[in-house]
């Protein structure tokens, strides 16, 4: 009777010599493709009113990067994000200095979503509120997920009529 030789491990679980002895690459279950996340921005710029716990994302009034220094204009980018469920959405905004309500320099504004789709959009954004004045100046806004950035767009807010 015909035997064929034995085989200690099926073929995908061999170690290569990159990785003996590994029991998991890149986070991922042996045998298993490490899902890719990919994103886009849907647009960015000045939208209408928003307000955090709504359901819906803004609507995009004027695509722009420049940003007029007025009270309640809303601002920022809508990214589509896919390849990323179960994973957790860190964002970022970086903004002039101004004071924050103790009259200390506020630090960024920083935070963190659970991503519970493969298919989404994302609105990261900030309001100018009064004083409009110390608002003036770059306003980074990042989004990324474990440590690979998605979206990095800088916003400058200026002193001008809006048009």
């Amino acid at each position: 009777m015909f035997r064929p030789a034995r085989q200690d491990r099926c073929f995908h679980c061999r170690p290569s010599p990159v990785h003996a002895g590994s029991i998991a690459f890149s986070g991922v279950e042996r045998g298993m493709a490490k899902r890719k996340i990919s994103s886009k921005v849907v647009n960015h710029g000045i939208y209408d009113g928003w307000e955090r716990d709504a359901k819906g994302l803004p609507s995009l009034e004027k695509s722009r990067d420049k940003i007029p220094a007025r009270a309640e204009v809303e601002f920022g980018y809508i990214v589509n994000i896919k390849g990323a469920k179960g994973k957790i959405l860190e964002y970022r905004i970086e903004h002039p200095p101004f004071q924050d309500e103790s009259g200390e320099v506020a630090k960024p504004f920083v935070g963190e979503l659970f991503v519970r789709t493969n298919d989404w959009n994302f609105f990261l954004g900030d309001k100018v509120w009064e004083p409009v004045e110390d608002k003036v100046g770059e306003w980074r806004l990042v989004t990324s997920i474990e440590g690979a950035v998605l979206e990095d767009r800088i916003f400058t807010v200026v002193e001008e009529e809006w048009s």
